[in-house]
């Protein structure tokens, strides 16, 4: 269960350095590029357009990655759960044998 845990703490790090790098590297590039207004906000608007998208396809990713992390986690809770039952019924039929209650 640990590494679960560690595997979504690892998507959501991953997730903020890519926005945090996409806005950094926006920002550099339109300080050191020399262009009039007008295409400075175009290149704004393009970029930030960009970013969104980018950020769209990483969320949707991230959101399927955890569906499945969840759907794999119920699965081998609900798999433990039945070994556990399944032990402590047989155990339960043990102990009742050797009490004699099953005569």
């Amino acid at each position: 269960m640990t590494d679960r845990s560690n595997d979504s703490a690892s998507w959501g790090s991953i997730l903020a350095g890519l926005i945090i790098g996409s806005v950094i590297g926006a920002a550099v590039s339109l300080l050191f590029a020399p262009k009039p207004g007008q295409e400075t906000r175009e290149e704004i608007t393009r970029r930030l357009d960009n970013l969104k998208e980018q950020i769209e396809e990483t969320s949707k990713q991230t959101i399927e990655t955890a569906r499945m992390k969840i759907a794999e986690a119920r699965a081998d809770l609900t798999q433990a759960m039945e070994a556990g039952r399944e032990t402590a019924a047989k155990r339960t039929a043990e102990l009742s044998e050797q009490a004699g209650l099953n005569d």
